[in-house]
């Protein structure tokens, strides 16, 4: 499975909880609006404040992940998309910093297949920094492509992380175990919490599991 991830700023002026709300209740539909660039799966990680990623990495308010079968069936890049320019990009314009958010596309490796529950780690971690993970009930390892970072005004900054990790705990305590074994990590990595909205999935069995 390939993984387009949107690290996103908001715009001057906008507060976090209005970003959400707006995020969630307003763009997702104007997203979801351009069937040429529907993907399977349409996720929203949502943030409980901004978060630092990287030092170089301005603050995000949230990541949102499109999912698709193969590099082949990747839209073409944003901001040669005329019709995303047209429909998606007035909208952006009103909530977000497109100067301070980027798309990283990477291909997933699913390390330990069990249930998507609540409690969900997002890490950004370089090639030195690899975490013991304790008690994840599922494990998900995004590997980021060569030449396929952007930010949305198609600038290309330099490739800052060696993989993009998802983990789901059966609770929040577990959750907390997990983050704080990240204390003695080199400084570049980092791990969120964040409240996972699926705004689109054509990939649910029956039961809400992902195949």
């Amino acid at each position: 499975m390939i993984k387009a991830f949107t690290l996103i700023s908001r715009r001057s002026g906008l507060d976090h909880a209005a970003f959400r709300a707006y995020w969630r209740d307003v763009h997702a539909g104007v997203v979801m609006s351009l069937m040429e660039t529907r993907p399977l799966r349409y996720v929203q990680n949502h943030f409980d404040a901004p978060a630092g990623i990287y030092p170089a990495v301005p603050a995000t308010d949230g990541v949102a992940e499109s999912w698709r079968a193969s590099i082949a069936d990747l839209p073409k890049p944003l901001h040669e998309n005329p019709r995303w320019l047209e429909v998606v990009r007035p909208d952006e314009l009103r909530f977000v910093d497109v100067a301070r958010t980027g798309n990283i596309v990477a291909e997933e490796a699913v390390a330990i297949d069990g249930p998507a529950t609540r409690w969900k780690l997002l890490c950004f971690l370089a090639d030195e920094e690899k975490p013991g993970w304790r008690n994840a009930v599922r494990h998900v390892v995004n590997t980021p492509l060569p030449g396929r970072q952007r930010m949305l005004d198609g600038t290309e900054p330099p490739l800052l992380f060696s993989s993009i990790e998802e983990l789901w705990f059966a609770d929040r305590p577990a959750l907390e175990d997990a983050l704080a074994s990240m204390s003695g990590l080199p400084g570049r990595a980092s791990a969120v919490r964040v409240h996972e909205h699926v705004v689109h999935d054509r990939l649910a069995a029956p039961g809400g599991a992902v195949r």
